[in-house]
């Protein structure tokens, strides 16, 4: 718990510093709604209806925008080299920057979705779906997104991250998109909320691990 909270410090500070790379997810985000609803342009019913698969869509993507900050940074000013070298938990340390990207990208995704929901003509009352299930799909995004970047670590290459990551998202995006469309609708929407909180489980127990074998396999430790 120590490394984590340092680590969790460490990367809530930095970030803390470059207020314009945290808000531009959040930005990305907030564009890519409005351009949808301006695009569509075929009313209140047809955008509602479109309004899951976009919010989702758009969120998925603003949290990858921000993957290449998650280690881009450490290796520069070799952090990187310290946390592959250190006796601690390298598990526990990407997780702690799963974290940190999830309170700076993540959680401000979830809390935008009210009003992006709005936005696109679904009903204030029923508005709330969407910024729950994203906050159950967006730490998925984050510890995914934590775990691209660490195999594009070498690479440096955003495109390739993407590439990677839409498979790997696709769960979380289908049961996100059904759980918020179908309490868009009035419909129960309790089976997609569970099969969502089921990836999240998942991506909780997988990936940091994965992403901790990615980094020692990208630097060449064993």
């Amino acid at each position: 718990m120590t490394v984590f909270a340092a680590v969790l410090k460490r990367d809530l500070l930095r970030r803390g510093r470059k207020p314009a790379e945290t808000l531009a997810p959040l930005f990305f985000f907030a564009a890519t709604v409005a351009a949808f609803s301006i695009a569509t342009g075929g009313g209140a019913k047809l955008l509602a209806q479109a309004a899951p698969g976009a919010l989702w869509s758009a969120a998925l993507f603003a949290a990858l925008l921000a993957q290449e900050g998650i280690f881009g940074a450490d290796e520069s000013d070799g952090f990187a080299e310290q946390m592959l070298a250190s006796p601690r938990s390298l598990t526990a340390m990407v997780f702690a920057k799963s974290c940190a990207h999830w309170l700076c990208t993540g959680a401000p995704l979830s809390a935008a979705a009210f009003a992006g929901a709005i936005a696109l003509h679904i009903p204030p009352e029923k508005a709330w779906a969407a910024a729950a299930a994203l906050l159950l799909g967006t730490p998925v995004f984050s510890l995914l997104a934590a775990f691209v970047s660490a195999l594009c670590a070498a690479a440096r290459n955003g495109a390739l991250a993407v590439f990677l990551a839409l498979p790997l998202a696709l769960p979380a995006l289908i049961f996100g998109s059904a759980a918020t469309g179908e309490a868009a609708q009035g419909r129960p929407a309790a089976a997609a909320f569970l099969f969502l909180a089921a990836s999240l489980t998942f991506a909780l127990t997988v990936f940091p691990l994965a992403t901790a074998a990615a980094l020692r396999a990208t630097a060449g430790y064993s």
